[in-house]
């Protein structure tokens, strides 16, 4: 199966009294791809930059979108956050990434290249 590619931005969103989080929606012509528990984290390997982690999609209550959950598991199993993880591969809020999404795994690309 082909993969599709997706534009989309990191996003932030601030919490109460909590540092920043970044998210990264795939929109849902990326999400058929995956099964959909409704409600559920579902499993899915995740190359952001060079690095692989297990991640976890969950799908919108109105399942027009998919949420790219914010817990990663690294190497080793260490757990990581997908701000650092995107911190780490040089993307920042508001960065423009591609996000391929292949038969069972997501690629977070850079989409704004610095020359």
């Amino acid at each position: 199966m082909d993969s599709v590619e997706i534009h989309g931005t990191v996003e932030g969103v601030n919490g109460r009294n909590k540092p920043e989080r970044l998210e990264i929606w795939v929109g849902k012509k990326g999400a058929q791809r995956f099964l959909n528990k409704d409600k559920m984290r579902v499993p899915v390997p995740l190359l952001i930059g060079s690095q692989e982690y297990i991640g976890g999609i969950r799908f919108t209550q109105d399942n027009k979108y998919v949420w790219i959950c914010p817990n990663l598991i690294g190497k080793n199993r260490q757990r990581v956050s997908l701000v650092d993880a995107l911190h780490q591969a040089g993307l920042k809020k508001t960065d423009k990434v591609l996000i391929r999404v292949e038969q069972w795994r997501i690629s977070i690309i850079p989409d704004n290249p610095s020359p």
